[in-house]
Protein backbone atom coordinates (compact mmCIF):
# COMPACT_ATOMS: atom_id res chain seq x y z
CA UNK A 1 0.00 0.00 0.00
CA UNK A 2 3.26 2.68 0.03
CA UNK A 3 3.40 2.52 -3.58
CA UNK A 4 1.55 4.49 -6.14
CA UNK A 5 -1.31 2.77 -7.69
CA UNK A 6 0.05 2.55 -11.04
CA UNK A 7 3.21 0.67 -9.83
CA UNK A 8 0.93 -1.55 -7.75
CA UNK A 9 -1.03 -2.36 -10.96
CA UNK A 10 2.34 -3.00 -12.86
CA UNK A 11 3.72 -5.42 -9.72
CA UNK A 12 0.29 -7.35 -9.64
CA UNK A 13 0.11 -7.88 -13.55
CA UNK A 14 4.16 -8.99 -13.62
CA UNK A 15 4.95 -10.23 -9.66
CA UNK A 16 8.21 -11.67 -10.32
CA UNK A 17 9.17 -7.76 -11.00
CA UNK A 18 8.61 -7.51 -7.07
CA UNK A 19 11.94 -9.38 -6.59
CA UNK A 20 13.63 -9.94 -9.54
CA UNK A 21 14.47 -7.17 -11.92
CA UNK A 22 18.12 -6.83 -8.99
CA UNK A 23 19.16 -10.21 -8.60
CA UNK A 24 19.04 -10.48 -12.07
CA UNK A 25 20.85 -7.14 -13.22
CA UNK A 26 23.41 -7.38 -10.46
CA UNK A 27 25.22 -10.83 -11.77
CA UNK A 28 26.88 -8.27 -14.79
CA UNK A 29 28.84 -5.77 -12.83
CA UNK A 30 29.66 -8.81 -10.26
CA UNK A 31 31.13 -11.30 -13.39
CA UNK A 32 32.74 -8.05 -15.62
CA UNK A 33 34.32 -6.73 -12.42
CA UNK A 34 35.67 -9.63 -10.90
CA UNK A 35 37.06 -11.04 -13.95
CA UNK A 36 38.55 -7.88 -14.42
CA UNK A 37 40.80 -7.75 -11.01
CA UNK A 38 41.58 -11.03 -12.49
CA UNK A 39 42.98 -10.51 -15.86
CA UNK A 40 44.82 -7.07 -14.39
CA UNK A 41 46.53 -10.00 -11.55
CA UNK A 42 46.97 -12.20 -14.37
CA UNK A 43 48.75 -9.24 -16.71
CA UNK A 44 51.16 -8.58 -13.52
CA UNK A 45 52.34 -12.27 -13.46
CA UNK A 46 52.46 -12.32 -17.28
CA UNK A 47 53.27 -9.05 -18.55
CA UNK A 48 51.05 -10.08 -21.74
CA UNK A 49 49.44 -6.98 -22.79
CA UNK A 50 46.39 -8.27 -24.22
CA UNK A 51 45.75 -9.11 -20.73
CA UNK A 52 45.49 -6.00 -19.63
CA UNK A 53 43.69 -4.52 -22.27
CA UNK A 54 40.71 -7.54 -22.04
CA UNK A 55 41.07 -6.35 -17.61
CA UNK A 56 40.02 -2.38 -19.04
CA UNK A 57 37.31 -3.98 -21.30
CA UNK A 58 35.60 -5.50 -18.73
CA UNK A 59 35.78 -2.45 -16.52
CA UNK A 60 34.45 -0.88 -18.93
CA UNK A 61 31.25 -3.65 -19.25
CA UNK A 62 31.35 -3.40 -15.74
CA UNK A 63 30.85 0.26 -15.20
CA UNK A 64 28.15 -0.21 -18.00
CA UNK A 65 26.44 -2.46 -15.83
CA UNK A 66 26.49 -0.93 -12.47
CA UNK A 67 23.80 1.58 -12.69
CA UNK A 68 21.55 -0.89 -13.81
CA UNK A 69 22.53 -2.61 -10.40
CA UNK A 70 22.15 0.12 -8.35
CA UNK A 71 18.51 1.57 -9.86
CA UNK A 72 17.78 -1.66 -9.54
CA UNK A 73 18.88 -2.70 -6.01
CA UNK A 74 16.80 0.93 -4.83
CA UNK A 75 13.95 -0.44 -6.92
CA UNK A 76 13.74 -3.35 -4.96
CA UNK A 77 15.13 -1.58 -1.59
CA UNK A 78 11.29 0.61 -2.35
CA UNK A 79 9.11 -1.83 -3.04
CA UNK A 80 10.43 -4.78 -0.47
CA UNK A 81 11.82 -2.88 1.86
CA UNK A 82 10.10 0.06 2.02
CA UNK A 83 13.20 2.59 2.14
CA UNK A 84 13.98 1.16 5.45
CA UNK A 85 17.62 2.35 5.92
CA UNK A 86 18.70 -1.14 7.63
CA UNK A 87 22.76 -1.70 8.18
CA UNK A 88 22.82 -3.97 5.43
CA UNK A 89 21.06 -1.37 2.89
CA UNK A 90 23.31 1.62 4.09
CA UNK A 91 26.52 -0.24 3.58
CA UNK A 92 25.52 -1.17 0.16
CA UNK A 93 24.19 2.07 -0.72
CA UNK A 94 27.59 3.23 0.49
CA UNK A 95 29.76 0.54 -1.61
CA UNK A 96 28.03 1.18 -4.88
CA UNK A 97 29.05 4.34 -4.49
CA UNK A 98 32.50 3.92 -3.78
CA UNK A 99 32.67 1.17 -6.64
CA UNK A 100 31.02 3.75 -9.20
CA UNK A 101 33.45 6.17 -8.14
CA UNK A 102 36.24 3.76 -8.39
CA UNK A 103 35.36 2.67 -12.00
CA UNK A 104 35.35 5.84 -13.38
CA UNK A 105 38.23 7.17 -12.22
CA UNK A 106 39.56 4.13 -13.26
CA UNK A 107 38.38 4.08 -16.85
CA UNK A 108 39.22 7.85 -17.07
CA UNK A 109 42.62 7.26 -16.33
CA UNK A 110 43.04 4.22 -18.23
CA UNK A 111 41.37 5.77 -20.71
CA UNK A 112 43.93 8.73 -20.79
CA UNK A 113 47.13 6.56 -20.51
CA UNK A 114 47.63 4.02 -22.87
CA UNK A 115 50.89 2.72 -21.26
CA UNK A 116 49.72 2.69 -17.42
CA UNK A 117 52.44 1.70 -15.09
CA UNK A 118 51.35 3.69 -12.07
CA UNK A 119 51.20 0.60 -8.92
CA UNK A 120 48.06 2.34 -7.36
CA UNK A 121 46.35 1.43 -10.55
CA UNK A 122 46.71 -1.83 -10.42
CA UNK A 123 45.91 -1.72 -6.32
CA UNK A 124 43.02 -0.26 -7.24
CA UNK A 125 41.67 -2.67 -10.14
CA UNK A 126 42.54 -5.60 -7.77
CA UNK A 127 40.26 -3.72 -4.84
CA UNK A 128 37.50 -3.74 -7.22
CA UNK A 129 37.04 -7.52 -6.64
CA UNK A 130 36.70 -7.19 -2.82
CA UNK A 131 34.29 -4.44 -2.83
CA UNK A 132 32.25 -6.49 -5.22
CA UNK A 133 32.30 -9.16 -3.21
CA UNK A 134 31.23 -7.29 -0.02
CA UNK A 135 28.03 -6.20 -2.15
CA UNK A 136 27.25 -9.27 -2.72
CA UNK A 137 28.02 -10.84 0.91
CA UNK A 138 25.22 -8.23 2.00
CA UNK A 139 23.35 -8.86 -0.75
CA UNK A 140 23.01 -12.25 0.21
CA UNK A 141 22.30 -11.43 3.91
CA UNK A 142 19.51 -9.71 3.08
CA UNK A 143 17.93 -12.70 1.09
CA UNK A 144 19.36 -15.39 3.22
CA UNK A 145 19.38 -14.08 6.66
CA UNK A 146 21.03 -16.14 8.77
CA UNK A 147 19.38 -18.22 11.49
CA UNK A 148 19.41 -17.37 14.56
CA UNK A 149 19.70 -19.81 17.58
Amino acid sequence: KHLPPLLQTLLQTFPMARRHPHPMVVHFPIAFLMASSLFILLYLISENPSLEITSFYLLFLGAIASPFAMATGLFTWWINYRLKLTPFVKRKIQLSILLLILEIILIFWRGSNASITNPLYFILMILLAPIVGLLGYYGGQMTFPAEKS
